[in-house]
Parts: C-alpha cells; sequence; structure tokens
C-alpha cells in the first residue's frame, strides 16, 4: 500500500461505499456500492481480524456519526502489515476513512531496500535521468524504471519526486 496517498473511502451514512480514490481502487479493489464493513471484511488479508483490532462491523458508520466525536484512529494488523485506519466525519451523513502503512511498516519498507536500489535512489534525487544511472551503474534503462518501481511500492511514493521525498524523510538520503 502507498504511504503517501492512503487508501481513502468515502462511506455514507448507512454505510454503504460511495467512492474509492484510485490508491483504494488498486490496492483494495472496487467497493463501492457494498457496506463498508463488509467489503474490509471481505479482504482475504482480514479474515478472522476481529481480535486483531479491526473496528469495521455493522453499525459502525452510524456509531461513529452518532457519537459527536467525529473521528476514530485505530492501529490494525492486517495479514502480518501494521496499518493506522482513521474514520472521520466529514459532516453529518458521510464518513471518510484512510488505510495507510504505520510508520513502523514504513520503517520496515525503507530496510529492505537493496543496495542496487540505493544507487539508484542516489541517482534520482541527483537529478540524474534514467539513461544516465543506467550507463552509470553499467544496466539497461529498463532495469533502472524497474527498480524505481520497486522502490516506489516498497516506500509508498505515487511517482519519483514523493520517492525522493519519502526517502528524505526515512533518512535515506540527505
Amino acid at each position: 500500500m502507498n504511504a503517501t496517498t492512503p487508501a481513502l473511502l468515502l462511506v455514507a451514512g448507512d454505510g454503504t461505499l460511495r467512492d474509492e480514490n484510485p490508491t483504494a481502487r488498486r490496492v483494495l479493489g472496487d467497493g463501492t456500492g457494498q457496506l463498508c464493513w463488509d467489503f474490509m471484511r471481505a479482504l482475504p488479508e482480514t479474515q478472522g481480524l476481529e481480535t486483531q483490532g479491526l473496528p469495521c462491523r455493522n453499525g459502525c458508520v452510524a456509531e461513529l456519526l452518532a457519537s459527536g466525536r467525529g473521528a476514530r484512529r485505530i492501529r490494525v494488523r492486517i495479514g502480518n502489515r501494521n496499518y493506522e485506519l482513521t474514520c472521520i466525519a466529514a459532516d453529518a451523513d458521510r464518513v471518510a476513512c484512510t488505510l495507510h502503512p504505520s510508520e513502523q511498516e514504513a520503517a520496515r519498507a525503507h530496510e529492505s531496500l537493496t543496495r542496487r536500489e540505493r544507487q539508484v535512489l542516489d541517482g534520482i534525487a541527483g537529478g540524474e535521468t534514467t539513461a544516465a544511472i543506467a550507463a552509470g551503474l553499467g544496466i539497461s534503462a529498463a532495469t533502472v524504471r524497474s527498480y524505481v518501481e520497486h522502490m516506489r511500492n516498497k516506500l509508498g511514493a505515487p511517482n519519483r519526486a514523493a520517492l525522493v521525498a519519502r526517502a528524505m524523510r526515512l533518512g535515506l538520503i540527505a
């Protein structure tokens, strides 16, 4: 899951999933029209997660809207990864929910960068083109693009600029 652009779900007061951002569709699939809690619980990674912290259940959206608190943030474990689920009352009849990897997961992702990925990252941060990075490392431009895509997935960055910014925040580059 993309760490810089969380999965965003817009849920009506009755629990019906009304809209998703591209990250949510890519990571979670299209759940538009389904009940939010049914959609979340149907994901293969969430099976049996009642004891793992996933608060999604019949009526949870209405409860949040009626509580007057306006927001619920909880850390959940899906599969073997830690996420933060935040549900916020957008107005009197809608809730916006975001799901993104926890900072702990983001830190773990950056530790998984290979030596070659770090070399490519240094080239990108230095403003080099794909062709220049490839020539400097003695690999093809297609291989550089593959490394960039792997790093974007690991660090949750939607593009190269966000990849560099994320790497800077994590202390991978100066």
